[in-house]
């Protein structure tokens, strides 16, 4: 009997199964793209339109793919995002990072990374601009940078009290305020950064408390200091920055500065236990390589920087430069007066021009002037040739036309072309082509106006009359 239950109930759980099978099957890989259907279901061929529809469904690694990303995402702990190429995909929401999580490939923008405190997180291979603050950790934790460039940011990094920070072959540059802001008590190693034109200092570090190396970066040009190292009455105690093998020069304060922004009396030993130097090229740095806050002995500083050897090559690339650079004086005044040079001739050119111009107006002027002329002699032509046609048809038939008219309008005609002849000869004179064609157009109305007085006169002085032939004279 207990034999047939047995089989039973293996049967009815069998088909059950069967009718209705269950399957839990979770992909640690998703892929998004934002080109994607709104159906997709995270596979490489369906992918997910959204990160965040990616972190809803629990995918441990995101595959991001080419595209603009705006929501905000919480990156949940043991998650990785990676993009597909940085430079193509662009995200703008905020992003929150928690324990063990990463992101790498991307392009993050406007609203940056914010860490959870006491989080693991590695950022790699990411571009990070135009951010209030770019990377911002709650403090504790683990923070791992490597190649990310940061620029165009209010604040490029702000690494919060015992944050232990691994900050590696990075580009920082172009952010309106410090490059690297760190609190006290933060731990690790910034190394192979280009850290550089930043709006305050390269990095801005509070001691106390802190253990920090900082190694074989560039750090120049920056509005502020290089390195800012910091003290604050509430964490006086020592620190231990190791400051190896960095280029620092052409900042716009000092190479390396000490400073106390709340007041307190660090004593005179403080700045030189707490900061370990050795074979930095500190130089060109505006205020000067070390400030006079740090008291800093020859030694110190000695050590701090090069060998006799290095020194002396140091010397000769630095005449080089002045050399290079009073070449470059010379060269810029050399084309300054080359300018003026230019400046003045084309000024010279300017004035020829307008007197070109002048005169061009001049002549036209006097063609006008012409023309008005011929217009008068055109006007009084008009009346003898009204008066001329208005006579009594038994006067034009018996005697002919008024000849004394016509012989007055004959006379003119030489006027006529004695005008012509003179605006013929300020137009040969012209140069610029619109001038002359106006004067042209002038000139043909002045033949115009004469030809019609022309034809008018021969064609009444032709007229026939009975008695004609004793008044008509010979015009």
């Amino acid at each position: 009997m207990k034999l047939i239950i047995a089989f039973l109930f293996i049967v009815i759980m069998t088909t059950g199964l069967l009718s209705n099978p269950v399957f839990v099957v979770a992909s640690d890989t998703c892929y998004v793209d934002e080109d994607a259907d709104d159906d997709g279901n995270g596979n490489d061929n369906e992918p997910y339109q959204e990160i965040d529809e990616a972190l809803d469904e629990g995918c441990k690694e995101i595959i991001v793919k080419k595209g603009k990303y705006k929501d905000d995402i919480v990156i949940g702990k043991g998650v990785e995002v990676d993009g597909k190429n940085k430079d193509d995909i662009i995200i703008t929401g905020k992003i929150t990072m928690e324990d063990n999580s990463e992101i790498s490939d991307v392009t993050i923008s406007d609203s940056g990374i914010n860490v959870k405190s006491g989080a693991h997180v590695k950022i790699e291979d990411a571009n990070i601009k135009k951010t209030r603050i770019g990377i911002n950790t709650e403090g504790g934790g683990k923070l791992t940078v490597k190649n990310v460039v940061l620029y165009d940011n209010g604040k490029a990094m702000y690494l919060q009290r015992g944050t232990n920070i691994n900050i590696t072959n990075s580009k920082v540059y172009d952010n309106d305020e410090e490059g690297i802001d760190i609190r006290a008590n933060v731990d690790g190693v910034i190394s192979g950064n280009s850290i550089y034109n930043n709006g305050e200092s390269g990095i801005e570090v509070i001691a106390g408390k802190s253990e920090l190396k900082i190694t074989n970066n560039t750090i120049k040009k920056n509005k502020a200091s290089g390195i800012a190292v910091q003290y604050y009455t509430s964490t006086s105690k020592l620190g231990g920055l190791k400051i190896k093998d960095n280029k620092i020069t052409n900042n716009k304060d000092f190479g390396i500065n000490c400073k106390a922004p709340s007041g307190g009396n660090t004593g005179v030993d403080y700045w030189t236990k707490t900061v370990e130097m050795l074979e930095n090229k500190v130089f060109d740095n505006k205020d000067g390589n070390f400030s006079d806050t740090c008291h800093f002995n020859a030694s110190k500083i000695s050590d701090a920087t090069k060998s006799k050897k290095q020194k002396e090559q140091e010397q000769k690339l630095e005449k080089l430069q002045k050399e290079e650079v009073q070449k470059a004086i010379i060269e810029r005044e050399e084309k300054l007066q080359k300018t003026k040079i230019q400046e003045k001739q084309k000024k010279n050119e300017q004035e020829l021009l307008r007197n070109k111009l002048q005169e061009e107006m001049n002549l036209q002027s006097n063609v006008n002037k012409l023309k008005q002329d011929v217009d008068e002699f055109y006007n009084i032509d008009n009346l003898s040739q009204e008066k001329i046609k208005n006579r009594p048809s038994i006067l034009m038939f018996l005697i002919g036309p008024d000849y004394k008219e016509l012989r007055s309008m004959a006379e003119r005609i030489g006027r006529y072309d004695t005008k012509i002849q003179e605006a013929q000869k300020i137009k040969d004179t012209a140069i610029d082509e619109v001038t002359k064609k106006r004067m042209q157009e002038d000139i043909a109305t002045m033949i115009q106006k004469k030809s019609t007085v022309y034809n008018f006169i021969k064609q009444y002085n032709d007229e026939f009359s009975y008695f004609g032939c004793f008044f008509k004279k010979k015009i």
